[in-house]
């Protein structure tokens, strides 16, 4: 990966950037893809809110064991869910 398009993603100039990247990144890092993508780490449990149910807390923590993919997945069927609500 060149110099520039590495500052351009630390910046925050690029959005975004196709899977076969992220994974060429996190291999080369050390760390999970997701940990790349998501910026979270699947062991680290975040508390339960007071306003968020135990169901809600469940399905994150089973959201978090996902593969960056099947997370992309799951994203876009809940968007498909709720664009017409």
């Amino acid at each position: 990966m060149a110099q520039s398009s590495i500052h351009d993603l630390e910046s925050g100039k690029t959005k975004s950037m196709r899977d076969s990247t992220l994974l060429q990144m996190a291999k080369a890092l050390g760390q999970p893809a997701e940990w790349l993508a998501f910026g979270n780490d699947p062991e680290i449990k975040i508390p339960v809110s007071p306003r968020q149910s135990k169901f809600e807390q469940d399905f994150l923590d089973d959201f978090r064991k996902l593969s960056g993919q099947e997370k992309k997945i799951v994203i876009r069927l809940v968007r498909s869910l709720t664009i017409d609500k």
